[in-house]
């Protein structure tokens, strides 16, 4: 007889969706397995799992041109500050901001290039580069850029007379002097929450996908599909007490919540440690709490990191979250949009590397 908790690490389910075998969650048409694999965490964000047995092609599609691009500020700004390139693009995301001015890996915070004067008197040319760095200037020079722009050919000896001649300054060089710099983004909280809702669709898809047809799903379904409906029919405001591994500081996860206490399928969902969205997937008639977490660290793969708990019927239910609201205010949008912002918005050096070891520091 089970008189105790349950759990332990799980696998992916070999099962099939019972009543929808063969056809795409989404759409009800598109023919699974599908050509192209899904991934669980998009590859943007890291993700490196995937899997055939999830959604069509063509739903594949749809999502990636719309609720795949929902989170990109703030995973291209959190790559960007770490230096961390998705497997997928192997590139570090560079952002543009005003006045043509881009911050580099690392954060480093870079001018507009090169930008060139000159003037021409009795065959003599008078120039003025500005540029970030000496070896900018000097690439200039070297890959007939500056040809180009004068419209002259220059052999090798004029090309070393003109490097010799420049002249240069240690704080024009290193440090650049800026005003405070404004990144320009649109942040779409139903997109976000559509994006969030379905990478915890794909999740109970990969692991327990017979219960998908035992608690239907649907509404979340249709707004993830469509985004017909207003996002706060199904936004949360939660606490967690089981606290999911940290991986590396850019891990995701989401949490599954089968709760008999508030008789709802409950979804918990972390980007990369700093984003955290808590949302209904469906009613729950069942009468054992059921916990799954899945994890995945930046560039992970190929296997996740996947653990589930069952608490049994006869023993009282666990207090494994807790729904802090379920009516967000304007307010509570409002400071999400803000929280939003912090990991989005340019900081110099001296306070991102302030911030990180503070970050460090509580992680520990």
């Amino acid at each position: 007889m089970r008189n105790q908790l349950e759990q332990g690490f799980i696998k992916p389910s070999n099962q099939g969706r019972e009543g929808r075998e063969g056809t795409c969650p989404y759409c009800g048409k598109g023919r699974i397995p599908s050509k192209k694999k899904e991934h669980i965490f998009n590859a943007s964000w890291g993700g490196k799992a995937s899997s055939k047995k999830l959604i069509c092609d063509s739903c594949n599609a749809r999502f990636a041109r719309t609720i795949d691009l929902a989170f990109k500020p703030i995973t291209d700004r959190v790559q960007n500050m770490w230096g961390m390139a998705p497997n997928r693009s192997k590139k570090v995301p560079e952002i543009h901001i005003e006045d043509g001015l881009v911050i580099g890996p690392y954060n480093i915070l870079h001018g507009k290039g090169i930008t060139f004067d000159y003037t021409e008197e009795d065959h003599k040319f008078n120039f003025k580069i500005s540029a970030n760095s000496k070896s900018e200037i000097k690439r200039f020079i070297d890959n007939g850029e500056l040809e180009t722009a004068i419209g002259k050919t220059l052999t090798d000896k004029h090309k070393e007379e003109i490097k010799a001649q420049l002249t240069f300054t240690d704080k024009q060089e290193t440090e650049p002097t800026y005003s405070q710099p404004r990144l320009k983004v649109s942040i779409d909280l139903k997109d976000q929450y559509r994006s969030a809702m379905h990478t915890a669709i794909k999740t109970i898809l990969l692991y327990t996908p017979s219960s998908l047809n035992q608690f239907g799903f649907k509404q979340a379904i249709d707004f993830i599909y469509s985004g017909h409906s207003d996002f706060r029919d199904f936004a949360l405001l939660t606490k967690e007490f089981v606290l999911p591994p940290i991986e590396t500081p850019t891990a995701n996860f989401v949490s599954i919540y089968f709760s008999r206490k508030y008789k709802k399928i409950i979804g918990c969902f972390s980007l990369q440690n700093r984003i955290k969205l808590s949302f209904i997937l469906a009613e729950y008639d069942g009468n054992q709490d059921v916990m799954m977490l899945v994890s995945e660290g930046f560039n992970g793969g190929p296997n996740l990191f996947a653990f589930k708990a069952v608490v049994p019927s006869h023993l009282s239910a666990l207090p494994l979250v807790e729904i802090t609201s379920d009516s967000l205010t304007d307010a509570d949008i409002e400071n999400m949009i803000k929280d939003l912002f912090i990991h989005i918005q340019y900081k110099d050096g001296q306070q991102i590397k302030e911030n990180l070891a503070e970050y460090f520091q509580n992680d520990k």
